[in-house]
């Protein structure tokens, strides 16, 4: 989002901040996600998992929302009970994020 101009608002599903070393070595700056964020200006809507084990809740989410360069009251985080999957949610996600792209784009047209 943060490099493609087109792209008009997006919808962040499972994710946040990387806080675990997942490698043997640290992630190359070029492509770390933490540099991109502030150059994210489109509306956003993040729905995650609170008991995420991958992007959890306290240093990974929150913390991502508020780096977006997104003012504030274009950004939106909604958080289920779950992990780091939609499982028991599934419903809630998709009806959210249509309600989302309806708001953004209005109801789509017959």
């Amino acid at each position: 989002m943060a490099l493609e101009p087109r792209l008009k608002t997006g919808i962040l599903l499972l994710g946040g901040l990387l806080v675990l070393a997942l490698h043997a070595t640290p992630m190359p700056p070029e492509i770390d996600g933490i540099n991109y964020a502030s150059r994210v200006t489109a509306p956003v809507l993040m729905m995650n998992g609170r008991h995420d084990a991958i992007f959890p809740y306290e240093t990974s989410q929150p913390p991502l929302l508020r780096l977006l360069g997104t003012p504030p009251d274009e950004k939106r985080h909604l958080v289920f009970p779950g992990g780091h999957s939609s499982f028991g949610w599934t419903n809630e996600l998709i009806k959210e994020g249509l309600d989302w792209l309806d708001h953004r784009f209005g109801p789509p047209r017959r």
